[in-house]
């Protein structure tokens, strides 16, 4: 009877090791899988996804939205019509840019500006960008306490050398600037394009 008895135990503490083993190495394998996963896709601000879901919300709130435009000092506005904004936006909804894109060339910094009172996202190339590849930087300025996004600053490289400065100030205005230099090598604003939707 006695070695019955050691036997059963035997058996019921071997089992229970091997269960341990093999919830200990489940374990392993699903920590191992996320920590790979989160390296192999860093999740950047999805910024052609947040864009177009704003001018989805300009589009709901009936608002024609008025375009003011400079060139050489020469100022005109128009009334933005809805089925025209996705032409009138195109520059910052496209090329898409979201984590697919940015992965390859951009990193990402995270810091708190104090004098802002902004938390910052910015993304610089971290190798040499394709000649294809508009986007040189951007900025994404979140407002801490309501974690809201109140601020986009892109800046694209246009294929004759000049710059093209977006920014986009949520729920409110987008503004388009031109930067080329002078025979001085000063930069200077060729044109800009202000859209407002809110007034």
């Amino acid at each position: 009877m006695k070695y019955v008895i050691i036997a059963v135990i035997l058996t019921s503490v071997l089992v229970q090791c091997k269960q341990k083993d093999k919830d200990n190495n489940a374990i392993g394998s699903t920590n191992a899988m996320s920590t790979d996963t989160t390296a192999e896709k860093p999740g950047y601000f999805p910024l052609t996804g947040y864009i177009k879901g704003q001018l989805l919300e300009i589009k709901n709130s009936g608002i024609n939205p008025l375009s003011y435009i400079t060139v050489n000092g020469k100022k005109d506005s128009v009334w933005v019509k809805v089925e025209e904004m996705e032409k009138v936006f195109t520059e910052y909804i496209q090329p898409e840019i979201d984590s697919a894109t940015l992965a390859p060339y951009f990193t990402e910094k995270k810091f708190f500006d104090q004098t802002l009172n902004y938390i910052t996202l910015t993304y610089d190339p971290v190798k040499a960008l394709p000649d294809s590849f508009q986007l040189q930087h951007f900025d994404v300025y979140i407002e801490p306490e309501k974690n809201n996004v109140e601020k986009i600053y892109m800046v694209k490289k246009l294929a004759d050398g000049k710059l093209r400065q977006l920014t986009w100030h949520t729920g409110k205005m987008a503004r388009a600037i031109t930067v080329s230099e002078d025979s001085t090598g000063k930069p200077r604003i060729e044109d800009e394009v202000l859209i407002k939707w809110k007034f």
